[in-house]
């Protein structure tokens, strides 16, 4: 029996959905934690499908409640930004901080839709994974991403907007710099 997260390795019959993360930041910290520690990110969703030999699967993303707002809502390409997201300043609208000893967790909500032609699975599945090793741990539902795919959401309907969980970690002791993520999303037909 499979867990969350666990993926049995096989390809997905059709297309796939990438979720790209393009991230810039820029960290500055004082000895008492007072400074500026900011990170500029914007994430790009563009969507493909996955499906049985005789079937089509249409995902788009959606804007969802207590999440950020995407542009282009209900199209396989759309956008989210966090805009500046800072562990001692105050964050936007639709996004979620929290804190810890070592770093800082920030995270909000997207939607994914999924519709089938014809109907012949009774559900699906949602995987998601990183394209390369990142800097900071992504999750998305609360399981961490790696570089192999994860099963993030089991037994999900069609033809109905479902929430999903998408943040970071971000270490104190992480280094200013540019990141760039890509994290790919698929829908796969039970």
């Amino acid at each position: 029996m499979r867990g969350l997260g666990d993926h049995d390795g096989a390809a997905p019959a059709r297309g796939t959905s990438d979720l790209r993360v393009p991230v810039s930041r820029s960290i500055g910290r004082t000895a008492h934690r007072r400074g500026p520690s900011s990170w500029l990110l914007t994430i790009v969703l563009a969507a493909g499908w996955s499906a049985m030999a005789s079937g089509a699967i249409d995902l788009t993303f959606q804007s969802v409640g207590g999440g950020i707002a995407l542009t282009g809502a209900g199209t396989n390409g759309a956008a989210l930004s966090f805009g500046t997201v800072s562990a001692f300043e105050p964050i936007g609208g639709g996004v979620t901080k929290s804190m810890s000893g070592s770093s800082y967790d920030i995270s909000t909500m997207f939607g994914v839709r999924v519709d089938q032609t014809p109907s012949i699975s009774p559900n699906y599945t949602l995987r998601a994974r990183v394209l390369s090793a990142q800097p900071l741990a992504w999750t998305i539902n609360d399981v961490p991403l790696a570089t192999s795919l994860k099963i993030v959401a089991l037994l999900q309907n069609y033809g109905s907007t479902a929430s999903h969980n998408i943040g970071f970690t971000v270490p104190f002791s992480a280094s200013a710099g540019l990141n760039q993520v890509s994290i790919e999303v698929v829908a796969v037909s039970n």
